[in-house]
């Protein structure tokens, strides 16, 4: 049976790109979403850094200065202030939000900026269409998770979920899954550093 919404979303990721910053939190950052990513405390906003820059520096790679306006982390999205306002008029459900601010190589505030953590997780991998190690099954607080390498969506799952409320989500039932992204967002999602894996092209 065809399955249609293996072609309806795709994992997204941030490409490989010699020049673009690896946003890593400072000391402070880091405690606090550790602690609290979910419900995040108080209005401080949240201190990014680059965490390539001695890598960068070692290959005499000059980072951007001028960041794109979104940029994608493990199951976070970072965005402007005007592509912000833009992502929030979709109205999605279950994403934090929260202010940060990137302190780039030269010690430039990027103070226009958002943290958008992407809380929305849905089991929705085919157990029989899907390739995965059985042995790798772990109970966590979720649930059982697996190490899947290669994906195909359930449809089941997916037909009784609303199209708003799977927009964008992280993969659930999985060791990793990262974040997929419905193919009716891709075009506002591009930009420079962005990546869109098909779901029969991804390898976890």
């Amino acid at each position: 049976m065809m399955n249609f919404y293996n072609d309806e979303y795709y994992f997204i990721d941030s490409a490989a790109l010699n020049d673009m910053p690896s946003l890593t939190p400072n000391d402070d950052t880091a405690f606090r979403l550790r602690r609290s990513r979910e419900n995040p405390e108080g209005n401080a906003p949240y201190i990014f850094h680059n965490g390539a820059i001695d890598y960068q520096k070692g290959t005499c790679v000059t980072p951007l200065a001028d960041l794109p306006n979104i940029m994608v982390g493990t199951n976070e999205l970072y965005f402007d202030d005007l592509k912000f306002e833009e992502f929030m008029k979709f109205n999605l459900p279950n994403i934090i939000c929260h202010p940060c601010i990137y302190i780039d190589h030269k010690e430039h505030w990027h103070e226009n900026m958002w943290h958008v953590y992407v809380l929305n997780k849905i089991d929705c991998w085919d157990r029989k269409r899907s390739e995965y190690d059985e042995d790798s099954a772990e109970e966590t607080k979720d649930g059982i998770e697996y190490d899947v390498n290669r994906y195909s969506l359930d449809s089941l799952v997916l037909d009784n979920i609303s199209l708003k409320d799977r927009l964008i989500f992280r993969m659930g039932g999985v060791t990793y899954g990262g974040v997929l992204v419905h193919k009716s967002l891709k075009n506002f999602l591009t930009a420079y550093g962005v990546r869109f894996i098909p779901i029969v092209d991804f390898f976890g």
